[in-house]
């Protein structure tokens, strides 16, 4: 049979307030003691962001505490770690706060980061594969485990993790960039596997949006067959061979020749770079 605890019984820890005993700590701590986080799943801060989120917090108060735990002998002098809130408490100094309000949690810190800025949203997607990457890394986890651990589906954290495979150039320009893109349209860019095809879909949806729809066409569209490099490589010997019987006498007087070349020199030299 449930058990059937009075509400007088449960509610034990707070006389003042009458708060149940499993309620979250909260305390407030020094904000100078406070270790950073070595797992901070975000990897930029918008300043302008940040500004009016200090300004938010000195006209209203902080409405939201960090979270924080207790940090493990030798992380240093401050006894809490920072575990989520980092925009919190960056805004909170910026406004010259010298103590913030924290609730003190016993789970896994590095855990606890990723799922709190999930759940707000807060992560754009190339941070939320690197940061589901480093729990699975850290804790040995399956992508079924991970998803478990987070609240997302397996076939989720998989095509997460697909945006790892995508050119360096999309992964640094997109926190930056003017594309209206987001995780979706990312991750069909991602199964184009294709990183030329990626890179010239990219810098279209820099110029103007480029839906999901035609990514997926795209994805159904062969691709058109490259030269091997040998090949090519072998054109070009056979080419400068050609050019071994004309003398200099000849290639002045056949200006249509002199151009032919000359257009096929700064071809070359375009592909080199």
């Amino acid at each position: 049979m449930a058990s059937r605890t009075g509400l007088g019984e449960r509610l034990r820890r707070d006389g003042f307030f009458q708060t149940s005993a499993d309620l979250p700590r909260i305390v407030e701590l020094d904000v100078a003691a406070l270790e950073p986080n070595p797992a901070q799943p975000r990897r930029r801060f918008d300043e302008a962001a940040l500004q009016d989120l200090a300004a938010s917090i000195e006209r209203h108060g902080l409405l939201q505490p960090v979270v924080v735990a207790r940090a493990k002998p030798g992380d240093g002098k401050g006894g809490f770690r920072l575990v989520a809130g980092e925009r919190r408490l960056r805004a909170c100094k910026a406004i010259g706060r010298t103590t913030v309000a924290a609730i003190v949690s016993d789970g896994d810190p590095v855990e606890l980061a990723i799922i709190e800025n999930l759940q707000r949203e807060a992560l754009d997607p190339f941070d939320e594969a690197r940061a589901i990457d480093r729990l699975m890394r850290a804790k040995g986890y399956t992508q079924a485990e991970v998803g478990r651990a987070i609240g997302r589906k397996q076939n989720t954290v998989s095509s997460l993790l697909s945006l790892a495979s995508l050119p360096e150039r999309i992964r640094d320009e997109y926190p930056t960039s003017d594309a209206k893109v987001g995780r979706s349209w990312l991750i069909e860019l991602a199964g184009l596997g294709d990183p030329e095809r990626q890179l010239r879909l990219w810098d279209e949806a820099k110029r103007g949006p480029v839906t999901v729809r035609a990514l997926r066409a795209a994805r159904k569209a062969p691709s058109l067959p490259r030269p091997r490099a040998s090949k090519a490589l072998a054109a070009a010997r056979a080419c400068l061979k050609s050019l071994d019987g004309v003398d200099a006498d000849g290639l002045a007087a056949d200006a249509a020749l002199r151009e032919a070349l000359a257009k096929l020199k700064a071809a070359i030299e375009d592909r080199l770079g």
